[in-house]
């Protein structure tokens, strides 16, 4: 392992993985400045506001990238005001992978012995959803157009 500034060199792609149409799709992070948290991407860093909508009491959006709609923030929305919230903690939430299909990449999941924590459409963007949590804990999202 080197110390000097080198380019990244990628290996061959693992066309062979079930998982390889598998893309980056979001990261959720959570905060309880909805409004504030929205305005600072947009202002201070050009963000574009996607999609807006609610979930129960929760509100929430896609932001993306000013010149990139390959990547966005799912921004989760912490009601102050709903006690059922104080135990959720605010910041990283979870990350997304796009997938082509949802059942497929849940079948394959399964296979290998990996529990779906929870798999549900979402109408309101168009996406079925899967999670799944890695063995440290960490929410994993995999989304699929409806």
């Amino acid at each position: 392992m080197s110390n000097q500034v080198e380019h990244l060199v990628y290996p061959e792609l693992n066309t062979k993985s079930p998982f390889s149409q598998m893309k980056a799709g979001h990261i959720g992070i959570r905060t309880s400045h909805y409004e504030a948290f929205i305005q600072w991407y947009v202002e201070i860093l050009g963000f574009r506001v996607v999609k807006e909508w609610m979930s129960g009491e929760m509100k929430l959006a896609y932001i993306a990238f000013p010149g990139n709609d390959s990547f966005m923030i799912e921004v989760l929305g912490n009601a102050e005001e709903l006690p059922s919230f104080e135990d959720l903690r605010l910041g990283y939430n979870h990350i997304c992978f796009n997938v082509d299909n949802i059942q497929t990449t849940i079948a394959e999941l399964e296979k290998l012995g990996i529990t779906i924590v929870r798999h549900f459409p979402i109408a309101a963007i168009g996406k079925e959803v899967a999670f799944i949590a890695d063995p440290w804990g960490n929410k994993i999202e995999f989304s699929a157009d409806m």
